[in-house]
């Protein structure tokens, strides 16, 4: 099974978003 996988998939998204935000706020 690669439940594993997807949790790590979704947690790697959820980072990438926040950095991205992150980079957005701040010039």
């Amino acid at each position: 099974m690669h439940g594993n996988n997807l949790v790590d998939c979704m947690h790697a998204s959820r980072r990438c978003y926040y950095w991205i935000f992150w980079c957005s706020v701040t010039p």
